[in-house]
């Protein structure tokens, strides 16, 4: 019988994850940057004519520039594309900002002068854009979403309309990333995909991490693991153990590169070390793998090589997922280390998450004591908290 105390543990864990414990990730509203001196802190349709800043739009309301990291710098454009009103968030960095701005006082100069300010646009509006109706996924800076349709624009101010049909005002000042939105309808629900997509329980996917984007992870308690996607290919994750009583600790390190092949198809390819703190013997694993499917099921298999002179076979992986539910998935993760003999690694849990919490619980099987007396499978526990974009 599970304790009273065991079980308010459980409840408390099970609320964090349907909440996604918004609260660790709450960003200070970015501060307003004038694009340019004599333009302020918001460009209207008329300067933006005037100027040819930015274009062809069919009719812009506004544009506003935020910097929402130290040098990192991101466009707000609110135009209307065909019938339907749009916003695009395009980022810019110092360099780029700067450029703009030099060129943005030339063309302000020559019309005080009288002469043509120019003819070519200095920025364009990426092509693709959601039509009317489109679902779209509004994300503010004080870590709340919406999910609904862009209906109107007043100004600098947007008006949504989500998907159980209310209208909600929203201040362009507030807003901190808009997205579409990618979840799943079935049944007149939504439903909330895995933030934890890179992995299965400890083995990679074939599905990149974000650039700016990370999380931190925690295995049977004792191995925390932090992971950074540096780019928006290339990733790196580590830690440092934390057994207590330990005369050294385990430490590891694992750089990856991994590329989205198409809307079913990503490819991964990284590098494991580990070893004891403070002696020379490493283990190293290079490793590839692949995962088909999408973000509610998918198939992943890899394969992975020690590189050592003295080691010799390999590893193959087999892995799955299926999403059951808006907070469920099941996962299975299988290893095959194929030497001078096979011998198999086993698993199959369950995974719990939120939008930027995730935990799995498992059981872990091995061939050797599969058929031994006593319970032949170990419990497997870790949660993952992200952060980013």
């Amino acid at each position: 019988m599970i304790s009273k105390g065991l079980a308010k543990y459980i409840l408390f864990c099970w609320f964090l994850v349907l909440e996604g414990i918004p609260a660790l990730a709450q960003p200070a509203v970015n501060p307003i940057r004038p694009l340019h001196p004599a333009l302020g802190d918001l460009v209207d349709a008329r300067e933006n004519a005037r100027y040819r800043i930015i274009g062809p739009v069919e009719h812009l309301f506004a544009v506003r520039l935020h910097e929402y990291e130290t040098n990192r710098f991101r466009l707000h454009i609110l135009f209307r594309a065909g019938n339907a009103p749009a916003i695009r968030l395009l980022p810019l960095s110092l360099q780029q900002l700067s450029q703009l701005r030099s060129q943005l006082d030339r063309r302000i100069r020559r019309y005080r002068q009288g002469q043509s300010a120019g003819t070519d646009y200095l920025l364009s509006i990426p092509e693709q854009h959601p039509g009317a109706a489109a679902r779209q996924e509004f994300i503010l800076y004080d870590g709340s979403t919406l999910n609904g349709v862009l209906s109107t624009i007043r100004g600098d101010t947007l008006v949504v309309k989500t998907l159980a049909g209310v209208e909600i005002t929203i201040p362009d000042g507030i807003l901190k990333m808009v997205r579409p939105l990618k979840r799943d309808i079935p049944r007149g629900r939504i439903q909330q995909t895995d933030p934890n997509q890179t992995r299965l329980f400890f083995s990679p996917t074939g599905r990149p991490l974000k650039q700016h984007s990370g999380y931190f992870a925690d295995y049977y308690v004792f191995f925390p693991t932090l992971a950074y996607g540096l780019t928006a290919n290339l990733s790196i994750s580590g830690g440092v153990s934390i057994i207590p009583g330990a005369t050294s600790q385990l430490m590891y390190i694992a750089p990856r590169f991994a590329l989205t092949l198409n809307r079913k198809v990503s490819l991964a390819a990284g590098f494991l070390t580990m070893g004891i703190l403070n002696q020379e013997e490493r283990f190293s694993l290079g490793y590839l793998v692949t995962t088909f499917g999408d973000a509610v099921s998918a198939i992943t298999l890899g394969i992975g090589i020690p590189l050592h002179a003295n080691s010799s076979g390999s590893l193959l992986l087999i892995g799955g997922e299926m999403q059951i539910s808006n907070h469920v998935k099941l996962i299975t993760e299988n290893w095959v280390f194929a030497g001078n003999d096979l011998s198999l690694l086993y698993s199959a849990g369950i995974r719990f998450f939120g939008q930027r919490l995730a935990v799995d619980l498992a059981l872990v099987g091995f061939d050797e004591f599969a058929f031994k007396q006593g319970f032949p499978l170990i419990p497997y526990v870790d949660f993952s908290v992200f952060f980013g974009h």
